[in-house]
């Protein structure tokens, strides 16, 4: 259907209303064809769209869920409480529990040597008998098939009455429509999304058997008291095109039975139902079950209006829709009792949290699975239930979602949020490497100091006995520099300690009153200070000058300030190369930082660059030096875990191999916390790699 304007619209259904009213008057359609002729003229697709609808509502008026005969025997129709007391094959009729497109349903009892409950459906019979016969028997085959899934309503007895009226003994469910369950457990979005993964696994037995229910709805998925769902009614079911094919007598369902609102564009237009069918379905339960709305609002709605709504407009995304009352037609007006009870404050409520929590919970990944679920075009749509379930347990299990693009930031996110363990650790780990390094370059520079301070000394005596007094100048300006140091560092320290402290504290265990951005924001000011102060100074010591930008760099990193801690690393990098040498252990230790922060960015490709550069120099070092053991050890680890991350999992296991052949080389203290590391990540990297075969 193409996209027309709101005024195009209401012509439309205006002409309609009237035409619809003149068809099948007793005049052969003469007035209906007057009337359209005078109020289309010329306008072709005016007076086409006008008898679509027509042909449609003709359709709808001889389906099973619209059909209401006027006339038909008592005895044959079974009104409310008709039956109730009389028995059917070994179950006594009790009462009346409701009512469908086919028949009633009536609350059996068997009291014989076996107690037992069922829900009895007797065919209402009446128009068009014969069709809802072959329904009714097309149901009792798909029961008999499915009834052997937990989740699906199993069948006991079927027969017909003494009029001949068929009827079929099934599980009684004592249970509540899902989405009442979820309100009044009060489940979280969570809960919710793992009770309607379980009542998914039903439907997709049914579609495993070659069975689409199409027709699914919270009324149609049942939670009993222990939590499981059922999914019961099959009375407009039929079988996928393939299995069709082999089995005509069941496809002869009514092309258009549907519910308005759970039905999918392809059942309204009468085109070809598939797996996806079910998928739409399914996709506007959990628009439901998590947002507390439907996508559409169909109470009261023509023909016409329902049709627009399903195939032409797109609903708000289910985040977006907590905070309105409906979605709407373009020119509705809100309904002033339209879900009045559902305000977005009672909505969150519902589900253990405020409506702004909500919202935020929704959006994003959620939105995205739920809005593929339901996208009007069927191509786009998950294919099948299982693709479905998947992308909810992946969200579930914090990793990136299929509907979302696959954006590098995205996965990263997703990663910190399912390792938050282990990051919250790799954070505590930087935060104790820098304060280690902190300590360590404070204690260095106070030596220093104290160096400086007695060449000072001997300085000034050279001063008083006539020398230079160039020299004064030189030997304070060494000692005001290493204070200045000292004194920034113990500042940045200060700002970064609380915060790093804050990340493992809760918010009620905090006492530091003080938020992190602020601190974030302090740190990188005092390091910006400090950067700035020394940038253009010359030192005496490349040495220390390189350490320095390893303590920023580490700094750096503690603040998420990323780019400013690889500009200090490889700056490092170059004043040891050309201080120290390139196979030093401090420039391979530098060296070895740059390759750690790419694969801390999972920049995989720049990460397996710099660790190369520590391989290659195996040759050229001293393979007992446990240092230099050390450091290659951490070399092997983090191009393993850079494979890992792009998937090449053979070229993982190597690495680990070569790490292993180091363990022999390092201190003895050290080997115990290498066996244990590198045990933690050959386990995971299998792990790993069985997920991937798994899925």
């Amino acid at each position: 259907m193409t996209e027309m304007s709101a005024e195009r619209l209401e012509r439309i259904e205006s002409i309609f209303r009237v035409a619809i009213e003149l068809d099948g008057t007793g005049r052969d359609g003469t007035e209906m064809d007057s009337y359209l002729a005078q109020q289309c003229g010329n306008d072709i697709e005016l007076k086409q769209s006008v008898l679509s609808l027509i042909e449609r509502d003709r359709e709808l008026e001889n389906s099973a869920f619209l059909e209401q005969p006027t006339s038909r025997p008592l005895d044959a129709t079974v009104g409310h409480g008709v039956m109730c007391g009389k028995r059917l094959g070994a179950f006594e009729l009790i009462r009346h529990i409701g009512s469908g497109g086919m028949g009633d349903v009536y609350l059996g009892v068997r009291d014989d040597e076996f107690k037992q409950q069922a829900a009895v459906k007797l065919i209402r019979l009446g128009v068009d008998g014969e069709k809802i016969t072959k329904r009714f028997r097309s149901e009792m085959q798909f029961l008999a098939t499915l009834g052997t899934h937990p989740g699906i309503t199993s069948i006991l007895d079927a027969g017909a009455t003494d009029t001949e009226q068929l009827y079929i003994a099934m599980d009684y469910v004592d249970g509540l429509r899902i989405n009442e369950y979820c309100d009044t457990k009060r489940l979280t979005i969570r809960d919710r999304l793992r009770l309607f993964c379980k009542a998914c696994e039903a439907v997709q037995f049914a579609h495993q058997n070659a069975v689409l229910h199409c027709d699914l709805k919270p009324s149609n998925l049942l939670v009993t008291a222990e939590g499981q769902p059922m999914l019961i009614d099959f009375g407009v079911a039929k079988l996928t095109a393939d299995a069709a094919v082999s089995s005509p007598a069941l496809t002869q369902t009514l092309q258009h039975a549907f519910t308005p609102g759970y039905a999918s564009p392809e059942q309204i237009n009468g085109q070809c139902e598939t797996t996806a069918t079910d998928v739409y379905s399914l996709g506007v339960i959990l628009y439901e079950l998590l947002s507390g709305r439907q996508p559409h609002r169909m109470d009261g709605r023509s023909l016409a209006e329902t049709v627009k709504l399903t195939c032409d407009i797109t609903p708000a995304k289910p985040s977006s829709a907590v905070k309105q009352i409906v979605n709407v037609l373009p020119g509705d007006e809100p309904s002033a009792d339209s879900n009045a009870e559902s305000t977005p404050a009672m909505l969150g409520e519902l589900r253990g949290v405020g409506s702004k929590r909500l919202q935020y919970d929704l959006r994003g990944d959620l939105d995205r699975i739920i809005m593929k679920a339901i996208d009007k075009q069927v191509e786009r749509r998950y294919a099948t239930v299982e693709q479905l379930t998947e992308d909810i347990q992946r969200f579930l299990d914090g990793k990136p979602v299929k509907a979302q693009p696959d954006r590098l930031g995205y996965r990263v996110k997703k990663f910190v949020r399912r390792n938050a363990v282990a990051v919250t650790l790799a954070a505590s780990f930087l935060l104790m490497l820098l304060l280690g390094i902190t300590i360590t370059s404070r204690l260095a520079l106070v030596e220093r100091r104290a160096a400086e301070a007695a060449q000072t000394q001997r300085l000034l005596a050279i001063i008083s006995a006539g020398s230079d007094r160039e020299l004064r100048s030189i030997a304070e300006k060494r000692e005001k520099t290493a204070n200045e140091v000292a004194e920034l560092f113990d500042e940045i320290l200060v700002a970064i300690a609380p915060q790093q402290t804050d990340k493992q504290q809760t918010s009620e265990q905090r006492t530091d009153k003080q938020p992190a951005g602020e601190r974030d924001f302090q740190a990188r000011t005092l390091i910006q200070q400090f950067t700035e102060r020394f940038e253009s100074r010359d030192f005496d010591d490349p040495v220390i000058e390189a350490r320095l930008h390893q303590s920023l760099a580490s700094a750096s990193i503690a603040t998420g300030d990323f780019a400013n801690a690889r500009k200090d690393i490889r700056r490092a990098v170059r004043l040891f190369q050309t201080s120290l040498g390139q196979s030093h252990p401090a420039t391979i230790g530098a060296i070895l930082r740059d390759g750690q922060l790419s694969l801390l960015l999972c920049e995989f490709t720049k990460a397996n660059r710099e660790l190369s550069k520590i391989v290659a120099m195996e040759g050229s070092c001293s393979g007992s030096d446990p240092e230099l053991s050390s450091l290659q050890f951490a070399a092997y680890l983090g191009l393993s875990e850079s494979e890992s991350g792009q998937g090449r999992h053979c070229e993982a296991v190597h690495w680990l191999k070569q790490a292993q052949e180091k363990i022999p080389f390092l201190v003895d203290s050290e080997i115990p916390n290498a066996k244990a590391d590198l045990s933690r990540r050959r386990n995971r990297l299998l792990k790993r790699k069985t997920d991937n075969v798994m899925n």
